[in-house]
């Protein structure tokens, strides 16, 4: 159904090296070729990668690169930056993360882009009371990027605290001011333990501000079955994605409040999912085929997964997917 296939374009990002996966680097990077190849590759994303992961890559790809060219299209990247506790920590340790980059993007031009960076800013940035902004943070990060001269997407994870709203309104604030740097966000919306698996709730209220300051938005962890399920591992209820998107979706068209959004992410089954050849159909809400396709392009982007073919597995047991 065409409606499904504009739902799915590219959304899976490809995390195989992260819990609960935690594949080797060899064992993701082999599977994302594959992917590539795959009867649905048109619903793989990036291949994501952690910074400290890249001198491995390098040495992996010299004596394997030819298995990136097996698919219709080159590889995507996305990178994840190395994180710090100290913002003064930064400086140094963002300039080694980009040397890397700098090297694997050379090195592999013909076979691989890499089309966006993702970064959690240093722990003092992010503390309530921090009288550091992430506009210091954002203006290091350009000066070493802007070198790069390439199009690429940046995105500052945010936690789910009781902070997310000053420091998303900072990220607002940050591009209005800076045309030619615009920072987009990423949300965590599932983990390996109980607690970190935030409510339906505060994953309303938040995208419910990016889609008020119209910030683009990826997401990542808890999504790999489309709609909301127990996991006995974790020990409760995870997100699905179908969940997930199609909120921030209806968020960003507008004309639907946080509560009927909380209500979707936390109620919501397959049989409230109608995708057609026309558009999806969720409840008493549309989204259009075209609507659809411009929020993805615009605004809603993707989310990271260790699986890329447990969500798909998932559609199409459930014969969303035929």
């Amino acid at each position: 159904m065409q409606s499904l296939k504009v739902f799915m374009n590219e959304l899976l990002d490809y995390a195989g090296m992260f819990p609960p996966a935690q594949l080797s680097l060899e064992e993701s990077l082999k599977n994302y070729a594959e992917y590539l190849s795959h009867e649905y590759e048109d619903m793989l994303g990036k291949f994501v990668l952690p910074a400290n992961k890249i001198d491995e890559t390098i040495s992996f790809l010299n004596t394997h690169n030819s298995f990136l060219k097996v698919g219709k299209r080159k590889a995507n990247f996305s990178i994840i930056l190395s994180t710090c506790k100290n913002f003064s920590d930064f400086p140094s340790i963002l300039h080694k993360d980009f040397q890397n980059i700098k090297l694997l993007s050379k090195n592999f031009e013909t076979s691989l882009d890499i089309l966006s960076i993702e970064f959690l800013p240093a722990e003092d940035i992010l503390i309530a009371n921090s009288n550091k902004r992430i506009e210091e943070y954002l203006s290091i990060l350009f000066q070493q990027f802007s070198a790069l001269n390439k199009k690429i997407e940046y995105f500052c994870e945010i936690p789910l605290n009781d902070n997310f709203n000053k420091k998303i309104n900072e990220i607002f604030d940050y591009n209005r001011c800076n045309f030619d740097n615009q920072v987009q966000i990423k949300i965590r919306t599932g983990g390996v333990k109980k607690d970190q698996i935030p409510p339906a709730k505060k994953i309303a209220q938040f995208i419910s501000l990016c889609a008020q300051k119209k910030l683009g938005i990826k997401a990542t962890a808890g999504l790999h079955v489309p709609i909301p399920n127990f996991n006995q591992e974790v020990g409760t209820l995870l997100h699905g994605f179908l969940n997930v998107f199609s909120s921030m979706m209806l968020l960003y068209k507008g004309d639907i409040s946080e509560e009927e959004i909380e209500e979707i992410i936390s109620n919501y089954t397959y049989e409230d999912f109608k995708f057609s050849q026309d558009g999806l159909k969720i409840r008493n809400f549309l989204l259009t085929n075209k609507e659809i396709e411009n929020l993805r392009k615009k605004y809603i982007k993707s989310f990271g997964t260790c699986s890329f073919l447990e969500p798909i597995e998932h559609l199409i047991d459930h014969k969303i997917l035929t």
